[in-house]
Parts: C-alpha cells; sequence; structure tokens
C-alpha cells in the first residue's frame, strides 16, 4: 500500500480465494491467496490522496463485501464511507456522511442481505443499501439504550455511556442474521439478537479497545480483535459468553479480523504491518489455534507469502493441499 499501513481485510464470500485490503495510502487492493501482487486497485482521484498530496485523513480504514461479492463498501479516516463495484472499478454513489459533526467509526456488512452496518460517534448503528446508499433511519440501533438496560445484568462491568461519545469500535453481524456484535473502546462487546430481546455482554481481556470482531461460519464464535494484540475467541451459544481460547503471533494491535468460509481460517491485519493467515480447528477440548504451523510470519520459513510493504503475510494451503 504505497509505503503506507494495511488497515483493514476482508474475504469476498462469492470467492473465498479473493480477499480485499484497504490501506492508509486511500486505496483498495484486491488479492488471491498464494499471490503476491494485487489483481486490481481501487481509489477515489477525488480525494487527492496520491503519494504527494498524502494525508492521515486518506486512509481505508474498513472494508465489506456486499452478500454476493458485487460490491465493497469502504470507511475512510475522514469519517465518510464509499460504495464501489469492484468488476467496474467505479464508484456506486458519492461519499456518505453521518449528520453533521458525526463521523462513521465501523462497519459490517449484513449477511443475506444487500445492506450494511455502520457505527457512529454518537454511539448508533445505522444501516445502509449498498445499491444507493440510502439509510433505513427506523433500524437504527442506540448503544446507549442497549448498555442501559444490562447494566442490572451485569452489576460488576461498567456499561453506562453517553450518546454523544465515540464508544463503537467494531461491529460485526453473525451469518443468517441472528446475532448483531457491537464492539466499544473500553474493551467490552454487546451482543444482539435478531429480535432484540435476548442480549448479552463480555469484557475482552485486559479491557483494551475491541478493534476488530468477526463470528465463525456457523455464528457460535465472535473472534475479538484487541488494542492488546491479541485475537480472542468467545463462545456464545450459552447466556453467559466463555473465551475459549486466546490468539497471538502479532506484536501490534489488531485491526481487522476476516474468516474464510468452508476453510475454518482466518485472517488478521495488524497495526506491525503484517497480515498472518490462521488454522483454527476443533477437537474435543474446542477451539484450538495455529499459525500456519509450517511456514514463519516474518517468511523465514518455507512456504508462499503474501507480501506487505514492511513485512510478509504467511498463507496457509486449503486441506489437502500441505
Amino acid at each position: 500500500h504505497e509505503s503506507k499501513n494495511v488497515m483493514a481485510v476482508r474475504i469476498n464470500p462469492a470467492d473465498p480465494t479473493i480477499f480485499a485490503s484497504g490501506g492508509e495510502d486511500g486505496t483498495i487492493r484486491f488479492w488471491k491467496l498464494g499471490q503476491g501482487k494485487p489483481l486490481q486497485i481501487l481509489r477515489d482521484s477525488a480525494m487527492n490522496c496520491f503519494p504527494l498530496n498524502w494525508t492521515p485523513q486518506c486512509g481505508v480504514n474498513e472494508i465489506a463485501f456486499s452478500h454476493d461479492g458485487e460490491q465493497i463498501a469502504a470507511r475512510y479516516a475522514n469519517g465518510t464511507f464509499r460504495l464501489w463495484n469492484p468488476a467496474t472499478g467505479r464508484m456506486i454513489a458519492d461519499a456518505r456522511r453521518a449528520d453533521p459533526g458525526d463521523s462513521f467509526q465501523a462497519m459490517a456488512a449484513i449477511p443475506e442481505t444487500n445492506r450494511i452496518a455502520i457505527g457512529t460517534n454518537r454511539s448508533l448503528v445505522r444501516f445502509y443499501d449498498f445499491d444507493t446508499g440510502s439509510e433505513n433511519i427506523e433500524a437504527r440501533v442506540d448503544l446507549h439504550k442497549i448498555a442501559t438496560g444490562l447494566q442490572s445484568q451485569y452489576p460488576d462491568m461498567q456499561l453506562q455511556y453517553s450518546m454523544n461519545e465515540p464508544n463503537i469500535r467494531s461491529i460485526a453481524y453473525s451469518s443468517h442474521r441472528k446475532y448483531l456484535a457491537i464492539g466499544t473502546v473500553d474493551g467490552k462487546v454487546f451482543i444482539v439478537d435478531n429480535d432484540g430481546l435476548n442480549q448479552k455482554a463480555f469484557a475482552v481481556t485486559k479491557g483494551s479497545a475491541v478493534k476488530s470482531l468477526k463470528f465463525n461460519n456457523e455464528g457460535s464464535l465472535l473472534f475479538a480483535g484487541t488494542e492488546d494484540r491479541v485475537l480472542e475467541a468467545w463462545s456464545i451459544s450459552a447466556n453467559q459468553p466463555q473465551m475459549v481460547a486466546t490468539m497471538e503471533g502479532h506484536t501490534g494491535p489488531i485491526r481487522s479480523v476476516a474468516v474464510i468460509p468452508g476453510l475454518d481460517r482466518m485472517i488478521t491485519v495488524s497495526e506491525d504491518d503484517t497480515i498472518l493467515i490462521r488454522d483454527a480447528f476443533r477437537n474435543t477440548r474446542g477451539l484450538i489455534d495455529g499459525v500456519c504451523s509450517k511456514l514463519s510470519l516474518k517468511g523465514l520459513g518455507a512456504g508462499q507469502y503474501l507480501k506487505t510493504h514492511h513485512g510478509f503475510a504467511s498463507y496457509c494451503a486449503p486441506p489437502g493441499e500441505e
């Protein structure tokens, strides 16, 4: 990403061998697993974010594919988001911004729909159409109200949030839209089921900011990438969520987490300038984590690599190809 950091990564749901990365340089790049050169690069020329004019506001902080993989949304450091058609390389709609004084803080595509959920600095989750960029105002979710309602259920956790503070740091939807997860700047995760009646909360280890959330394909596990460089896996099927694994491997905060459908593998992006592709599989103890045991994160072992500007991301071959 032109000497800048990789900020986000997402798998194309229509083709799990393709993923996209968003960078501080203001570009969205499309990659194929096992190849070191991008297939395509998208950039909004109107932002004038070319190398000589670059500012921190250029960064693509988060990306999300539509359920059919035909569109991609990007959330930028300047508080806006844009919708793109990767096939044509053109924007579907002009830049969208929240209300005056607001900015977008987190983003997630809603499975099996053509909508996207975006968290704002006013502790709201707002919902937009992938095709037009228009908002469904009636569907808004208010973190302030959810946290206030859960405080008596979790007396040992501080769950009071102001409506006018940037509390939301990450959001995610499970498959079939059963759960919405909201991660906060102070290390809390709120889980709301589809009918809004069953709500849960938990705190990640050390209370560090939850920078990225992602459900596994079955919707039974929630992966939380933290400011503390750790990827945590939480089982959410019980009334009280339980942490079942912690996964290390990065030397910087984890910015983004993606799950590869059908392969029991996930991708994490860190502020240490690396993309790490992990194994995640089950045995009688539950979730076990491996970090592509044949390969080194920094490219010191045998195998295939996806090169970033300052480091390497290891590549796990699909099952049966090791």
